[in-house]
């Protein structure tokens, strides 16, 4: 990811973070705002839009963690 689009903006606490994952969780979730900026000053899309599609696809998200994924404890 640094390689293509240098280092995020919030490297001082991307090092504080031990894992790897949120580490990279981090980073995603920088570019992903990026992105929600620059089609907004594009105009390509309203603010208010790109805000009610986050909370959708967050609610989303959620509702498909609850309802699909189960721990695996042996009696399937």
């Amino acid at each position: 990811m640094a390689s293509m689009f240098g280092r995020p903006r919030a490297s001082k606490l991307v090092e504080s973070v031990p894992s790897f994952f949120e580490t990279d969780a981090v980073e995603w979730t920088i570019l992903g705002e990026d992105i929600v900026f620059a089609r907004v000053l594009a105009g390509l899309h309203f603010q208010f839009s790109m805000d009610a599609g986050r909370a959708l696809g967050l609610a989303v998200n959620a509702h498909v963690i609850e309802n699909n994924f189960r721990p695996t404890d042996g009696d399937d």
